[in-house]
């Protein structure tokens, strides 16, 4: 009986500063790594899967969990939004507008997280364009944002329906957040996680390479251009460039782990018990999908890093007026919220080996220090989250 039909709980998230030490605990044969993530003897799919992300990144982040199914680890993660083809196309702003509905729908106070970039602030436009009922929305910011985008955030203060609350201060010691927590986290990954460093290495022509010369360049092993071609299929249309396959890679296997990993860090601050469903990433959503499949062309589409998304700022733009913004804000790591989670999760001494699908975190005593000896007790309860080797 497989660990999802026993009703026991699977993992929705692993700290992976202990994700190596938990594998050797387990008897795992470690037979390399790429980035801070290992290959495992007995999981060949998946090992050709973290050669897939070396493609894109020497220091990957975020562990592969593949959304089609097809490929598995070692670690037995919750089931996630599988993935569909989609069957239709949805214009920008149709596909936005249904996801602010689908999610004030549920009745829930939907607190959004605004760092002050593109993401976020497209986020906050859908809502103030889109939901029935403004009171429903409350903007949790930190000071940083509105250094990022301080137009906007004067604009936001003029919208009385609409709950502001800085992050800062006490904030962040002494209070939670009722209802549902909108991000723009899987953002990146749902448009192909484009960084600098890459343009920089390999240039923007790169992007319109035939994934194949590019990979086989990097990694010349016919057996791992194979495994490409029949991992690429899943995808349900034609994956030709460089572009397409950073696009699909990171939807099929980055969209979820980024979520889960942020489940970890935020909510450790929190009560004991949580559900990691009240985390939701506004891109991470079939609606968003039936745009974005049907428009890759359009990620990036001049030699010049500021156009990443520029569908989104035009977007933003055609609700605010805010032209230098539009044509030259660029892609920025907007960690300010992130910060002061962490700050909090510091402060509680709440650092945590994994966190179940059910809500329950996994730790010792003694972390940061974790021994084979402090696993030994938790094992027998936990084993059921690895998978055997060769079962896949």
């Amino acid at each position: 009986m497989s660990p999802i039909e026993a009703g026991k709980p699977l993992v929705k998230s692993i700290n992976d500063t202990y994700s190596k030490r938990l594998l050797t605990f387990n008897n795992y044969n470690i037979t390399g790594s790429v980035g801070n993530f290992h290959k495992v003897k007995g999981f060949d799919k998946y090992n050709s899967l973290l050669d897939i992300n070396s493609m894109f990144s020497n220091g990957p982040r975020f562990e592969p969990v593949d959304r089609t199914q097809r490929v598995l680890g070692p670690i037995n993660y919750s089931p996630e939004r599988a993935w569909r083809v989609p069957d239709r196309e949805l214009s920008l702003e149709l596909a936005l507008e249904q996801r602010v509905l689908d999610l004030c729908s549920t009745g829930e106070k939907l607190n959004l997280l605004w760092s002050g970039g593109i993401d976020s602030t497209a986020i906050l436009v859908s809502f103030l364009q889109y939901a029935p009922d403004l009171t429903q929305c409350r903007v949790v910011y930190s000071p940083w944002s509105t250094y990022e985008h301080p137009d906007f955030f004067k604009l936001l203060k003029t919208i009385d329906k609409i709950e502001l609350v800085d992050t800062s201060g006490e904030f962040y010691l002494s209070s939670t957040l009722d209802g549902i927590i909108v991000s723009g986290n899987t953002s990146d990954e749902i448009h192909a996680s484009i960084d600098k460093s890459f343009l920089e290495t390999y240039g923007y022509g790169s992007l319109s390479m035939p994934w194949r010369d590019f990979f086989y360049n990097k990694l010349p092993d016919d057996r791992f251009i194979d495994f490409c071609d029949w991992y690429f299929s899943a995808a349900g249309r034609d994956i030709n460039t460089v572009l397409e396959a950073r696009w699909w890679f990171y939807a099929s296997s980055k969209l979820t782990s980024i979520l889960n990993i942020t489940n970890l860090a935020f909510f450790t601050a929190g009560p004991e018990w949580f559900d990691p469903k009240r985390l939701v990433g506004f891109f991470d959503c079939d609606v968003y999908e039936q745009f974005i499949y049907y428009n890759i062309d359009q990620l990036i589409p001049s030699d010049d890093y500021a156009t990443w998304r520029q569908f989104l700022k035009d977007y933003c733009y055609r609700y605010d007026g805010f032209e230098d913004w539009r044509k030259n804000k660029s892609k920025f790591g907007s960690n300010q919220i992130q910060i002061y989670t962490r700050k909090k999760q510091i402060l509680n001494n709440s650092r945590n080996l994994m966190l179940l699908d059910n809500g329950e975190r996994v730790a010792t005593d003694n972390l940061p220090f974790f021994s084979a000896a402090e696993w030994e007790p938790l094992k027998e309860k936990y084993q059921h989250v690895f998978r055997t080797p060769y079962s896949v």
